[in-house]
C-alpha cells in the first residue's frame, strides 16, 4: 500500500458512494460536485492501490476490494468520533460495550442502567461474536457479550448462561398433539434454524438428513426473532435459544415442542481484556452479570 496519507473525508466520501451506489448520489448527499467525488475516489484508489468501484452508466458498484474496505472505513470514522468525544468530555470517561444483535435487546438496557449510576459513559455497539473478540484484543471495545466462542488467553470472562436450543411453534400447531417428536416427524415441516455461528450448519444438516430428496429445505436465519416470526406467521418450526422467548413480542403465542436436542446449547459469556480487569468500567460491567443471568432465564411457560 502507498505511503500517501488517506484523509478521513475520503473515507466518508467512499462510504457515501458505497451507500448510494453512484458518484452523483454521493455528491448530492454530501453537497459536492460529481467531478469532486470522482477525483477523490480516483485518489483513494491510487493510495489504496486497488480498484474500489466498477463504474458504469448504471452507477458505481463495489468491487471485492471495496467490500473489504467498508467495515474498516466505518470503524476508522467511528473511532475518530469516539476519540473526539473522549477528549472533549470533562468529567466522564467512555467505555465501549458490544453484543451480537440476537441478544442486544436483552443485555444493553441493564448495562446502560448500571453505567448511568457511574462516572463512565457507555457506548453500545452491535457486532458478531468473532468480530467482538477481535475488537477486545485490539482495544477498540472494552467489554462484550460473546456467544459460543473459544476465547484467547488474553481475555478474561464471566460466565452468564448456557442457553439450550429449543424447537418452538405457534399455539395450535398440529405437532403439539404428540407427546414426543423426533426429527423424522419434521420431514414435511418447514424449519428455520437460528444461525449463531458455523456450528449451526451441522444442526441444519441433521434436520435435512431425515428428509426425502427434493423435500422441504431447512433454512438458516441470522436472527432468532426472524425464526419466531416465521413460526408465528408461516407455520414454521423454529430452532432458537431458550432466552429468545424472553425477548420476542410473540412469546405468548409461541409454544415449545417436545423435541429433544441433546448437546445443543449456546454458552454466553461476558469478555474483556485481562489487563483491564481493575478499571472502573470493567468492574461496572461485571456487576451486571447477575442481572443478565436473570434476564436470560426462559419464562416458566416454556
Amino acid at each position: 500500500m502507498s505511503e500517501e496519507r488517506i484523509e478521513t473525508y475520503d473515507l466518508q466520501v467512499f462510504l457515501a458512494v458505497a451507500n448510494t451506489g453512484s458518484l452523483g448520489g454521493a455528491a448530492g448527499h454530501l453537497r459536492l460536485t460529481t467531478p469532486s467525488v470522482s477525483s477523490r475516489m480516483d485518489a483513494l484508489e491510487r493510495k489504496i492501490q486497488a480498484q474500489l468501484f466498477t463504474r458504469s452508466t448504471h452507477g458505481s458498484a463495489l468491487t471485492a476490494a471495496g467490500i473489504r474496505l467498508v467495515p474498516y472505513a466505518q470503524r476508522s470514522l467511528q473511532l475518530l468520533q469516539e476519540a473526539r468525544y473522549s477528549v472533549s468530555a470533562e468529567t466522564r470517561s467512555i467505555a465501549i460495550f458490544s453484543a451480537p444483535a440476537s441478544i442486544a435487546d436483552l443485555v444493553f438496557p441493564p448495562v446502560l442502567l448500571a453505567m448511568d449510576a457511574s462516572s463512565v459513559s457507555c457506548h453500545c455497539r452491535i457486532g458478531h461474536s468473532e468480530e467482538i473478540i477481535g475488537h477486545l484484543l485490539d482495544g477498540t471495545v472494552d467489554a462484550g457479550i460473546v456467544i459460543h466462542q473459544l476465547l484467547p488467553s488474553a481475555l478474561a470472562t464471566h460466565h452468564i448462561a448456557r442457553s439450550a436450543l429449543i424447537a418452538v411453534c405457534r399455539k395450535g400447531h398440529r405437532l403439539l398433539s404428540k407427546s414426543q417428536i423426533t426429527m423424522d416427524d419434521l420431514q414435511d415441516q418447514p424449519v428455520a434454524v437460528f444461525r449463531w455461528g458455523p456450528d449451526a450448519n451441522a444442526l441444519a444438516r441433521a434436520f435435512e438428513h431425515s428428509r426425502p430428496s427434493g423435500g422441504t429445505p431447512v433454512h438458516l436465519v441470522g436472527m432468532p426473532s426472524a425464526a419466531l416470526e416465521l413460526a408465528f406467521e408461516n407455520d414454521f418450526v423454529a430452532i432458537v435459544p431458550a432466552y429468545t422467548l424472553n425477548l420476542s413480542r410473540r412469546s405468548q403465542s409461541i409454544v415449545r415442542l417436545p423435541l429433544q436436542l441433546p448437546g445443543w446449547s449456546l454458552d454466553i459469556q461476558l469478555a474483556y481484556r485481562s489487563d483491564k480487569s481493575a478499571t472502573e468500567s470493567i468492574t461496572d460491567f461485571a456487576d451486571v452479570v447477575s442481572i443478565l443471568q436473570q434476564r436470560l432465564v426462559p419464562d416458566a411457560h416454556l
